[in-house]
Parts: C-alpha cells; sequence; structure tokens
C-alpha cells in the first residue's frame, strides 16, 4: 500500500517533466485588448521563426544584391558615357594638334624661304656696295663751272651708301641672319676716310662756290671754293686723310695748306693765321692742321676752303656732310 503512492508519484513527475519539455517546443503570445478584459493567446511552435526567418534573409539578401547590380549598372552606364565623351575630347584635341602641327610646318617653311630671300638680297646690295665703291670715285669729269658729268653729288651717293650698310645690318640683326659685311664696312671706311666730308672750321658761310663780286677788286669773279667766317685762331681740320703737298704763303691766299687725297682728289685751307704742318706730312682725317687767320687778299678772318677733282675745282658742298 505505501509502494503504490510512491510509484505514482513518479509516473507523476516524469509526465509532469515530459509536458514541461512539450511546453518548450511552442511559444506563446499574449494579446491583452483595452477594450476588453478577455485576453487571447496564440502560441506558435518554436521552429515557426526559424522558418520564417530563411525567406526573410534570402529576401534581404536578393534585394541587397539587386540594389548593387542596380547601382553597378548606374556607374558602368557613368563610366561609359564618360569614356565616351573623353574619347570624343581626345579626338578632337589630336585633330586640332595636326592642324597646329601643319600650321608650325607652313610657318618654318615660309620662314626659311623668307631668310633666303633675305640673304639673297644682302648679297645682291652687299655686291653692288663693293662694285660701287670700286668703281665710283674719280670717275667724273667737272667743268669750270662746277658742273660733274654725273647727276647725283658724291654726297647724296655717300648718304646713299651709309643708307644701304644700315639696312643691311638692320636686316641682319632682325632676321637672325649671319651676313659677313666687314669687308662692305671697311672698304666703305677707307673710302670715306678718303673723301672730303668733314667740314674744315666751324663757322658760317660768307661766300659760295662760283662766280661772284669780288669783295676786294669789285669785279665779277669766279670763285673756287667756298668762305667759312670764323674767329681768328680758331682750328681748321683736314676734311679727308692725305699726304701734305704745299705747307707756306700762296699769292691772294697767304698762308695755305694743300693736302693730296686719293681719287685725284686735294683740298686747300687758305687765309690761315698758323700752319701747324709741313710738306711731305700725312694727316688723318679730322687732325688739326692750322688756324684761322686774314692772311692774304681778305677782309676778315676766315677759311677759304677749295676742293679739286683731276685738277678742277668742284663745289664743296657736294661732299661736306
Amino acid at each position: 500500500m505505501t509502494l503504490f503512492p510512491a510509484n505514482m508519484d513518479l509516473f507523476g513527475g516524469k509526465m509532469r517533466k515530459a509536458k514541461v519539455k512539450d511546453e518548450k517546443k511552442y511559444i506563446s503570445i499574449l494579446i491583452a485588448p483595452h477594450y476588453t478584459h478577455k485576453a487571447r493567446v496564440f502560441k506558435f511552435s518554436v521552429l515557426f521563426p526559424r522558418i520564417l526567418a530563411v525567406p526573410l534573409v534570402l529576401l534581404i539578401v536578393l534585394a541587397l544584391l539587386t540594389g548593387l547590380a542596380l547601382y553597378s549598372n548606374s556607374q558602368n552606364s557613368n563610366l561609359k558615357k564618360s569614356v565616351d565623351a573623353l574619347k570624343t575630347q581626345n579626338s578632337l584635341q589630336n585633330e586640332s594638334i595636326r592642324q597646329k602641327e601643319l600650321e608650325i610646318m607652313n610657318l618654318k617653311e615660309n620662314e626659311q624661304q623668307k631668310s633666303k630671300d633675305i640673304k639673297n638680297l644682302m648679297d645682291k646690295y652687299k655686291e653692288m656696295a663693293d662694285n660701287y665703291l670700286r668703281e665710283r670715285t674719280g670717275e667724273e669729269k667737272t667743268s669750270r663751272s662746277g658742273k660733274t658729268s654725273s647727276s647725283r653729288s658724291l654726297k647724296n651717293d655717300i648718304s646713299d651708301i651709309k643708307a644701304l650698310i644700315s639696312d643691311l645690318k638692320n636686316i641682319s640683326t632682325s632676321s637672325n641672319l649671319t651676313v659677313d659685311l666687314s669687308g662692305t664696312e671697311e672698304n666703305f671706311k677707307t673710302f670715306l676716310d678718303s673723301i672730303p666730308t668733314k667740314w674744315p672750321a666751324h663757322g658760317n658761310i660768307s661766300s659760295r662756290f662760283g662766280y661772284r663780286e669780288h669783295p676786294v677788286w669789285g669785279s665779277e669773279r669766279f670763285h673756287d671754293g667756298i668762305d667759312i667766317a670764323a674767329d681768328y685762331g680758331d682750328d681748321i681740320y683736314a676734311a679727308a686723310g692725305g699726304k701734305v703737298t704745299h705747307a707756306g704763303n700762296l699769292p691772294g691766299y697767304g698762308k695755305t695748306i694743300i693736302i693730296r687725297h686719293e681719287h685725284g682728289i686735294t683740298t686747300m685751307y687758305g687765309h690761315a693765321s698758323k700752319l701747324l704742318l709741313e710738306e711731305g706730312e700725312k694727316v688723318r682725317k679730322g687732325d688739326t692742321i692750322a688756324r684761322v687767320g686774314n692772311s692774304g687778299t681778305s677782309t676778315g678772318p676766315h677759311l677759304h676752303f677749295r676742293i679739286e677733282l683731276n685738277g678742277s675745282p668742284v663745289n664743296p658742298l657736294d661732299y661736306l656732310e
């Protein structure tokens, strides 16, 4: 009698344990509405959330993959547009570069042709100048009136040669061309040193070349030079380089120096107060050779300056700068 209840107790405990174990397989949700005092209980198996979570997770993963694919497609589309735009821009730039290269080639060809033309022109002018300097001097024949056989004065010719050489040098500098003008310049310098272009005294012309009424004798006579009024004792300069052929008194001209130059040219300096050179001495252009005075037949201190070409007097103003 005493054992049965014990056994019953044992079976009853096992039954309770089994029931608790079965209860753990479920989840209860209690819902208590405010409008009623009756609560409702919903019981779900513990496997339900797990089963429900699987498609939910798959759905989330699918949504993420879909979003990622759409984002990638959008990025790829934008990248493709950017690449196409870069290709177009690159093509335009390449075309522009080709055009610039063609322009540069044309400019180089034009510059080379221009340089060639300028060099040919400079060489031609240089040859003309050299030939002129070799052939020009000493050719004119003069008459007593001072007229030369050439219609151009030597002074204008010298001015033209100076301008020509200056232009050649300027063209050579601006065009970056190297043309040897040393020979031409040296020839011109030698030529110019032998031509009486320097004024022999500082002062005003008081009497010009040609026929005039003589200030002392009163009759019309030919004046074979120019008179330069200056102060007594002023310097008298050699109008060109050469050799002194006379240093002394001449009738009518007083103390006088005569210098022989190249190309058949001689210069005379009369009415001096003092002579600084002797016959036979060589002088350079611009050297001081005497002092202004009024020796000889003179009405006041001045320099009588005469130029002769091949023995005939010519107008000094055609030579003096």
